[in-house]
């Protein structure tokens, strides 16, 4: 018989939830396919322990947390850059980590990147509703009934029998959170430029327009939040023609009327009236959630085929063995 932890989040940060991969296949019924904003840590840090790549863990938004332990476990943090400590001690990011009883970890505010992910062996045991735990509270869906954690919540998780060894994610599928440097050469440009998919209102744009989407810089607006970025930049003009709302992905990038693109995130809603100019490559989604207000990239025109090639490869990363 398994025994049972609990952690106690003793500070949460900024915004601190539950998350996994989400619930997809509802968007006909109206409900948000929600989950992890960056599915690419997230999947890591379930990987080093041996979990289900969808197994809920926690989501926090520029860290600054502290996490009580009763029970000795292991737990892995990948995501955005910061300081990690257990007991004051330090630790690694992207790494597993051997928690024993009583043990307080704390995660300082991020330095880079916007989302940690802290995920425990097993799995935090949460209530899941529709198939999924993925907190999100526009909808009121999810563990936590659909609220983000607050200062002295507990939760639990399974005590595992053995533990398991050290294990850290390798270098080369670490991924880079900074934003482009306009004084900085064009292959360290090359990190932040974000591929998309264009759609049928992309080629109705004028050649003058498509031109300045491509060649621009664009920032990160403060009033972006997990149903979509707001994007700051030149205004991108297009003929105003009515429309029927089209269903939405995530990765979608509309064009409202003010020209200031907005790329849906994963708690998007089902469907939108906006002209649609393309979809952000699955695979880049994850460094897009990534960059924080203020931070900015560039567009880089791809296709359906070059898409498809880039999110293999992009799974191909955890077919691979980690290293010990």
């Amino acid at each position: 018989m398994k025994s049972y932890g609990q952690i106690t989040l003793v500070k949460s940060g900024l915004h601190c939830s539950i998350q996994d991969m989400g619930r997809p296949g509802l968007q006909h019924l109206g409900i948000s396919p929600s989950g992890a904003a960056d599915e690419h840590a997230l999947r890591w840090a379930n990987a080093l322990l041996n979990n289900n790549n969808s197994a809920p863990a926690l989501q926090c938004c520029m860290a600054n947390v502290e996490l009580h332990f009763t029970a000795a476990t292991y737990i892995a943090i990948c995501g955005a850059d910061c300081d990690i400590t257990v007991n004051n001690r330090a630790r690694p990011n992207w790494s597993a980590i051997r928690i024993a009883a009583g043990d307080t970890l704390k995660l300082s505010q991020a330095r880079s990147g916007l989302y940690s992910y802290i995920a425990i062996s097993g799995g935090l045991q949460v209530v899941k509703q529709l198939g999924s735990a993925a907190v999100n509270e526009r909808e009121g869906l999810g563990a936590n009934s659909g609220k983000a954690l607050s200062n002295g919540i507990c939760l639990s998780y399974k005590a595992p029998q053995t533990l398991q060894l050290m294990r850290t994610v390798h270098w080369s599928y670490l991924q880079k959170y900074s934003s482009i440097n306009l004084n900085s050469n064009t292959t360290a440009k090359k990190d932040q430029e974000i591929r998309f998919i264009p759609a049928q209102q992309w080629w109705k744009l004028p050649p003058s327009q498509q031109q300045l989407f491509l060649g621009s810089t664009w920032h990160i607006g403060s009033n972006s939040n997990q149903m979509g970025l707001r994007l700051q930049g030149p205004c991108i003009k297009t003929k105003s023609e009515a429309r029927l709302s089209s269903p939405l992905a995530a990765g979608a990038i509309q064009l409202p009327a003010d020209g200031q693109p907005i790329a849906m995130m994963k708690q998007h809603q089902s469907i939108g009236g906006y002209p649609l100019l393309g979809s952000v490559y699955k695979s880049d989604l994850c460094r897009l959630a990534q960059l924080a207000p203020g931070q900015s990239f560039s567009f880089e025109l791809g296709s359906i085929e070059q898409a498809q090639k880039a999110y293999a490869l992009w799974l191909a990363q955890w077919d691979l063995e980690t290293s010990e």
